[in-house]
């Protein structure tokens, strides 16, 4: 398959920090990635964080610039993004998601009418126990049926 691999940064601030174990994180560094081919395009997201895994931006961005020489100089796209497992979950998971919503049909599968509504989670986090009640209570009169704690 002849395809054009398209990586896009951006840089997402988060209205309220994140605190994770690992490090409070005040916005999201995400990369897009856009595959066309045979009139059709898929899309795929990458955010890597810190603590599920070692890849950054930096390394997303290297493990993408390789794959789109491999796939230039013949490799199938899928292999490629196969072969990124190992290292490179988050930038393989991004690849492999935009040639699935390729093969559905690019635009037509962010079309497609959902056969019900999708809960949204809330992050609840606090530094007491106190705290954290006192959100969970505040999210569920917002209408969130589903806490992240």
């Amino acid at each position: 398959m002849q395809a054009t691999l398209t990586a896009s940064h951006l840089k997402i601030p988060l209205l309220k920090p994140y605190a994770l174990p690992f490090g409070t994180i005040d916005s999201l560094a995400t990369t897009y990635v856009s595959l066309r081919s045979q009139g059709r395009t898929g899309w795929g997201e990458i955010t890597p964080l810190p603590g599920y895994s070692s890849e950054t931006s930096d390394s997303v961005a290297a493990a993408l610039q390789d794959a789109a020489s491999r796939v230039a100089g013949g490799e199938s796209y899928e292999g490629v993004a196969q072969s990124l497992w190992k290292h490179g979950p988050f930038a393989a998971s991004g690849m492999l998601c935009a040639l699935e919503t390729w093969r559905m049909g690019g635009e037509d599968c962010l079309r497609a009418p959902l056969s019900a509504s999708v809960p949204l989670a809330a992050i609840c986090q606090g530094h007491t126990p106190e705290h954290c009640a006192q959100q969970a209570r505040e999210l569920l009169g917002l209408g969130f049926s589903t806490l992240k704690m």
